[in-house]
């Protein structure tokens, strides 16, 4: 018995031995595994101003190689796994967006704090037979035309107001926009607000009734980017869907008033949109829009292509010869887009001068052509026959029509002689940003946030009492209110 016992304790020890490679086995020891990564810096909260470039880091330690993968609000981010995010242009909604990052490794994983996005909204201008800024804390101000209750302040009085005052009514508001004789204002929850006419439902509410104070444009949120035409109003919302409410779609005369206003309805387009410009004129919208591939797009009545006085109606359909849309402009029978190269490039009716190539008349371009004289542009506005564009040091550029000294040239005015070559503009300087008006007005604000205004004073636009002042080639500051 004892005998036995000994041989399987010595069995025992030559089992052990070989497991621990002893017994001059020769054994390789097992590689231990590798330990979890640790985030060393985490990312960090910023705060940016819309359209300027965010960057959010980490900072990891661990047995390499490590992997990242960025989130936004808990969800992955396609293609963001490096140690670095960037976000090349941000948008007013992606404030409060919640980013953080998960870092790997062959052994386990750890996520990051959570850093907050904050986007503070730039200042904006739309200038119609009303003029309207958003300052930069949210606030709306108007001035000039009444008519319908377009100012949105709850006046009864029809009678134009020169004299700049707060929409009180509305806060948070990111944009405006007005058309003909109405308006609209979106705010940063993405919903829509709009006022004055409504003859034929463009105000969204579900009525015709013209409203002097904003109202709730009926079952659209998440919206991104607003237009307003002569008879519709245009939303485009962050699932990249085009939304319009009002006249019937590319129904000219409009609908009789006995005709039931429809809520919103979405319209067909190829691909998810990411851009629109609105215009409207002479009785006919159109918008100029971007997709997610790049490809321009036009929808609405084509001036350019008229027939039996009226201009006929175009879905969403491609705009060939020009990619890399980052402005666009739709002008009275022409249209326009700025490039990410920051070139302006123009087609359609030459009359007054808008192709800026020299051209005048009856001259059409039926490909967009590039605008020569031009240096590098920041900012392209076209909304009637004149056009601005504000270059990389912040200097304001003109061509097209000069009826009421719209092109705002103090020297050799020629006001009411059409200029058909793009020309810089001596006054303002340090621009931030600049509208070209749908009545032969325009407006600019300064860094330092003070309103210029020039060319025809309809309805007191340009700050002072109308028929007294009715154009003014130079242009002035406007007093009584600033944008920041």
């Amino acid at each position: 018995m004892v005998r036995a016992t000994l041989v399987v304790l010595a069995i025992t020890a030559a089992l052990t031995l070989a497991a621990c490679g002893g017994g001059g086995g020769g054994g390789t020891p097992a590689t231990p595994s590798p330990g979890a990564p640790t985030i060393t810096a985490t990312p960090a909260s910023i705060s940016v101003t819309e359209g300027e470039s965010a960057s959010f880091s980490v900072a990891a330690s661990g047995t390499g190689p490590l992997a990242y993968q960025w989130r936004r609000n808990g969800q992955p981010i396609s293609g963001a796994t490096q140690s670095t995010l960037t976000l090349a242009s941000t948008a007013f909604y992606e404030g409060g967006d919640r980013f953080s990052v998960v870092v790997s490794n062959a052994s386990a994983q750890v996520t990051s704090a959570d850093a907050t996005l904050t986007v503070n909204i730039r200042p904006k201008l739309a200038l119609c037979a009303t003029a309207f800024i958003v300052r930069a804390d949210g606030a709306l101000w108007s001035w000039g035309s009444n008519t319908f209750g377009a100012l949105g302040r709850g006046l009864s009085d029809p009678a134009s107001v020169p004299a700049p005052a707060q929409v009180t009514t509305l806060s948070n508001v990111v944009d405006v926009a007005c058309g003909g004789s109405h308006a609209l204002a979106l705010l940063r929850d993405g919903s829509v607000r709009a006022w004055g006419l409504n003859t034929y439902g463009q105000l969204g509410d579900g009525t015709r009734t013209s409203r002097s104070t904003p109202v709730s444009v009926t079952g659209l949120t998440d919206v991104v980017a607003i237009g307003a035409g002569e008879f519709g109003s245009y939303a485009l919302r962050r699932d990249g869907t085009l939304w319009r409410t009002g006249a019937v779609e590319g129904q000219f005369p409009p609908p009789a008033p006995s005709t039931p206003v429809q809520a919103p309805q979405p319209v067909a387009a190829p691909e998810p949109l990411i851009r629109m410009a609105a215009a409207n004129g002479s009785s006919q919208d159109a918008l100029l829009l971007v997709g997610r591939s790049g490809q321009l797009y036009f929808y609405g009545q084509d001036r350019a292509d008229s027939s039996a006085g009226f201009a006929r109606p175009k879905p969403v359909t491609p705009v060939s010869g020009v990619t890399d849309a980052v402005g666009l402009g739709v002008g009275f029978a022409a249209n326009s887009v700025l490039r990410t190269d920051g070139s302006v490039w123009v087609w359609g009716s030459g009359l007054g001068g808008q192709l800026g190539n020299g051209s005048t008349g009856n001259t059409v371009a039926f490909t967009p052509q590039r605008v020569p004289g031009l240096p590098v542009v920041r900012a392209l506005s076209h909304r009637s026959g004149h056009l601005l564009a504000v270059d990389a040091d912040h200097r304001i550029w003109s061509w097209g029509e000069n009826s009421y000294g719209e092109l705002g040239r103090t020297t050799n005015l020629n006001v009411g002689v059409e200029q058909a070559t793009a020309t810089r503009v001596a006054l303002p300087l340090d621009v931030e940003a600049a509208v070209a008006g749908r009545v032969a007005n325009s407006m600019a604000m300064t860094r330092d946030g003070r309103i210029w205004v020039w060319g025809y004073n309809f309805s007191g636009t340009l700050g002072t009492p109308y028929p007294q002042t009715v154009s003014d080639a130079v242009p002035r500051v406007i007093n009584g209110v600033s944008g920041r």
